[in-house]
């Protein structure tokens, strides 16, 4: 089963053209918000995504916010960026021959693989609102038609609205914008700012435009977790964990990793709407990431979602009301491998909830559950095969792809074999905070880093925990002691089993306040006590 686009239709397909050709040609520029409203309820009355036409009327009041916010990348995406996202809408025709692309269904593992130039003139006919609606309640839909609903004064939906157009001008290969000073009388003052000037050109020169890469879109049902006599007998050893920075302008972590702190069933979160919590940060930062909307279904928990390759475009900071867009990733750092591929990995992990019963969390039972799921989200792709319910085995099976020739045919063809290995022996670390904090699931930080641990550490994969801002919660100060704790645990070659014996056997003493889980741990390798 595949989702129609909407250049399938030529009788619609031509009015979005006529539409959209003036503003490439600058007959009818787009130069404000006031212009773009009028221009997305237009296109919406074609897609037939237009409910009423009072859908947009925040339009105005979100981009102004974003101006206060930024007063350079707004103007600069509507005389740059415009004519070319309307250039990207149009060539749907030549990089969809087919016009369709295949839907990722609820129960049915499958791969769709895509570049980088077919997400992106997804993503930017979806900003127009040009798509076909879903024909299912089991997707989103791409469309931006809840957008600005209701988000005048929401300051955290202008970041996200900076977040995507930054996503836009670096796909089109436009430079960030450069910030002039004015030069002081002062002939020396003069000549400083001159230089600052040549820097600033200097620094414009170093943008380098991104590569056509390729994503992979994977869908597959996990197995049954590891009963808990793989977690009694596990020899292998625990393995490096760290603390990373969460905002780093030097080094970034997700480089060559799988991030794994995406929660919510269906794919994106509520990325198109109000929807401002951790998901949502992940797919605005990676722009290309929001095209799965299209034709992903949502997720049972039994089920797992994989996103390869995708390019990194912003860098937001915080969640909810305190979100906010720090500006461009000037170029992602992330080196592509086999088959075009950016060695980075977006992952579902599906955390139990205890904030109801927060005590729950420390029974054995509990433990093995939280444990088993982050170990299955942590598992290699090539060890989730693809089940076929005409054979009733589990097979390989073939990958869905619309990339055209000049991508790597074990990759069009295969894509759950394409692994984000850091080399032949090491598969890539995990990158996430602790699955399972925060309010919504009310889960002990400290239990939930060394549950991560046990479980990537059985998995064969190193883990660099994030520490972001989370509602209610001081997550540095409650991990502070992290490194302590896995330093001295590596040093006693402490194994998985031990460390699982470890946490399950003191479990009740884990519900007593004075007993910090790092402290125990700590304490039984040092004073055996």
């Amino acid at each position: 089963m595949s989702v129609d686009l909407p250049c399938k239709k030529k009788e619609s397909w031509e009015k979005v053209e006529k539409k959209l050709q003036p503003i490439i040609s600058q007959e009818a520029p787009i130069a404000d918000a006031a212009a773009f409203r009028g221009l997305i309820i237009a296109t919406s009355d074609i897609s037939g995504c237009l409910k009423q036409r009072s859908q947009y009327n925040d339009v105005d009041a979100v981009f102004a916010m974003a101006v206060e916010i930024d007063p350079v990348t707004v103007p600069e995406f509507f005389a740059k960026g415009m004519p070319k996202l309307c250039e990207a809408v149009l060539d749907m025709p030549r990089l969809f021959p087919e016009g369709a692309v295949d839907m990722l269904r609820k129960g049915e593992p499958h791969t769709v693989i895509l570049t980088e130039k077919q997400c992106v003139c997804l993503v930017a006919a979806g900003f127009l609102c040009c798509l076909n609606e879903p024909t299912t309640s089991n997707l989103q839909g791409l469309n931006f038609r809840k957008f600005y609903r209701g988000a005048a004064g929401v300051t955290s939906q202008a970041h996200k609205l900076l977040g995507i157009l930054h996503f836009f001008m670096r796909s089109f290969g436009i430079p960030p914008p450069k910030v002039k000073k004015s030069k002081s009388a002062n002939n020396e003052e003069e000549e400083e700012d001159e230089e600052e000037e040549e820097e600033e050109d200097n620094a414009e020169e170093e943008f380098t435009p991104p590569p056509d890469t390729t994503l992979v879109f994977c869908r597959r049902t996990l197995p049954e977790p590891p009963g808990v006599e793989v977690w009694d007998d596990s020899e292998k050893p625990l393995l490096k964990a760290a603390l990373v920075p969460e905002v780093d302008t030097t080094q970034d972590a997700s480089v060559e990793a799988r991030m794994l702190n995406l929660h919510a069933l269906r794919p994106g979160g509520d990325a198109l709407g109000l929807g401002a919590d951790m998901d949502e940060v992940v797919f605005i930062e990676h722009g290309s990431t929001l095209v799965c909307l299209l034709f992903f279904e949502k997720l049972s928990d039994k089920e797992v979602m994989i996103i390869q390759g995708a390019t990194r475009s912003c860098t937001l900071r915080g969640h909810g009301p305190n979100l906010s867009c720090v500006g461009p990733l000037i170029n992602d750092t992330c080196p592509v491998g086999e088959g075009n591929i950016r060695r980075r990995e977006l992952c579902t992990v599906f955390p139990m909830s205890y904030r109801h019963k927060v005590v729950d969390q420390y029974t054995a039972d509990a433990m093995l559950t939280d444990v088993g799921r982050m170990y299955l989200s942590a598992t290699p792709l090539s060890q989730l095969p693809l089940f076929d319910p005409a054979e009733g085995s589990w097979d390989r099976g073939e990958a869905s792809s619309v990339v055209g020739d000049d991508v790597n045919e074990s990759v069009s063809r295969k894509g759950n074999e394409v692994e984000c290995d850091l080399d032949d022996e090491t598969v890539a670390p995990l990158f996430c905070f602790p699955p399972g904090v925060g309010p919504q699931y009310g889960g002990n930080p400290q239990l939930r880093f060394v549950l991560l641990w046990l479980a990537a550490s059985q998995a064969g994969r190193q883990i660099r925990v994030r520490t972001p801002p989370i509602l209610e919660l001081e997550l540095a100060d409650d991990l502070k002691e992290a490194e302590e704790l896995v330093t001295v645990l590596l040093e006693a070659g402490v194994s998985v089993a031990q460390l699982w014996g470890m946490v399950v056997d003191e479990s009740n003493a884990l519900l007593s306040k004075g007993c910090p889980v790092f402290e125990m741990l700590t304490s039984k390798i040092v004073y055996g006590v």
